[in-house]
């Protein structure tokens, strides 16, 4: 499931990806 984000994430600045991260917590926990 993490994968698909990680591989969207990459292709984005450093910002989206914390947002990206932060998003992905707060599905995943």
């Amino acid at each position: 499931m993490m994968l698909p984000a990680v591989a969207l994430t990459t292709q984005l600045p450093p910002f989206h990806i914390n947002i990206s991260l932060n998003s992905a917590r707060k599905l995943y926990t």
